[in-house]
């Protein structure tokens, strides 16, 4: 049936015809495709036209709607891996993680002994003590690395701070009675310089350091503070792993009970070795080691030989901020001086003492 021959059955029917013709019309009216909006124009514009305003394109709904921006990077699946966009920055060093600082306790033996005679005879008056003590401690040792303004070159600052107090007994190497030992030790200092980046180059530093010794019997108990340059190689395998080895040069000043209070005024020359690195997670190891001998003013302290070794390890704790510490630590020093020496004993003299400790304790 057409739409012609609807409204012919429209006028023969009268009003009865008419309400049937808009129940078969209304369906298809409503059923019809609507009609797109027409496009904004983007071209130039017409002329005599002002642009008051920009033009925009109407909101085309989307499949979420008109507030829904489907342009939005779709979330990523459960179970997959983030991705972050590549940050590229100057690579900079800093203590980190490289440090402990922390009290301690431990255990520590003390061997000391002197002779007053000529050391080449081994004859004179033996005296001395040996004995064991308790010690708190009080640590704090790291390395801080950072670019210098140059290219290629590290600014280092290592502090070595160690401060122990001691008490325990002590027995006379000649026979008497035991004696009660009660007071000191320790050394606090910093050292710094430049050195090379990369995995090996070389460095150059400049030290001081002042370390005491005041425990038991006045005999052996010094105060010394060298002042010392150096240089040497520099190993870094690892951005958080460190060694430094190389000769120094000390002035040193103090002064050490021999048969008396006697002054040092000496220069020594010798080597030193230090390790710092990160092991695992937040873990820490500081490896320090030096030795050094008298070479010019042996009449003013004698001919001197130092050595010393420490070892530091810290271990973070599960879910803490502290960790736990192992110290080990061994210092020996030898003085000996021939008959006739300016400012020592005249009958000459020969010195020697040994002191370990080891201990555990906490740190930041």
């Amino acid at each position: 049936m057409s739409l012609s021959e609807d409204a012919d059955g429209l006028a023969r029917d009268g009003p009865r015809g008419a309400m049937t013709g808009i129940w078969i019309v209304l369906p298809v009216v409503m059923s019809a495709p609507a009609a797109a909006p027409a496009p904004a124009s983007v071209g130039p514009p017409e002329p005599g036209a002002t642009e008051l305003e920009p033009k925009t394109t109407p909101a085309v709904p989307g499949e979420h709607g008109l507030d829904h921006d489907d342009t939005a990077a779709p979330a990523e699946a459960p179970g997959s891996t983030p991705t972050y966009p590549v940050v590229r920055e100057s690579l900079r060093f800093d203590m980190g993680d490289r440090r402990s600082l922390g009290l301690g306790l431990g255990l520590g033996a003390l061997l000391r002994g002197q002779r007053l005679g000529d050391p080449a005879t081994s004859t004179g008056d033996r005296s001395g003590d040996r004995g064991g003590f308790g010690e708190l401690r009080l640590r704090f040792i790291g390395l801080i690395e950072t670019p210098a303004r140059r290219p290629r070159l590290l600014w280092f600052v290592a502090p070595d701070v160690r401060v122990h107090f001691v008490f325990g007994g002590t027995a006379p190497v000649a026979g008497g009675s035991p004696r009660g030992l009660v007071g000191g030790l320790g050394q606090a200092g910093i050292t710094g310089g430049l050195a090379s980046e990369g995995r090996a180059g070389i460095y150059a530093k400049g030290s001081l350091m002042a370390s005491f010794l005041a425990a038991g019997t006045r005999e052996g108990a010094y105060a010394v503070a060298p002042l010392g340059l150096g240089a040497g190689l520099r190993i870094a395998p690892r951005h958080d792993v460190t060694l430094m080895l190389g000769p120094r040069v000390d002035a040193v000043l103090g002064v050490q009970d021999i048969a008396g209070a006697r002054r040092i005024s000496q220069i020594a020359a010798g080597a030193d070795l230090a390790v710092h690195a990160g092991i695992g997670y937040r873990a820490y190891l500081a490896l320090t080691g030096s030795f050094d001998t008298s070479v010019l003013g042996r009449a003013f302290g004698g001919e001197r030989l130092n050595g010393q070794g420490v070892l530091d390890l810290a271990f973070p704790f599960k879910h803490k901020d502290l960790k736990l510490t192992l110290f080990m630590m061994y210092r020996g020093q030898r003085v000996t001086a021939p008959p006739g020496s300016r400012l020592l004993p005249a009958s000459g003299v020969d010195l020697a003492s040994h002191l370990m400790l080891a201990g555990i304790g906490v740190s930041l």
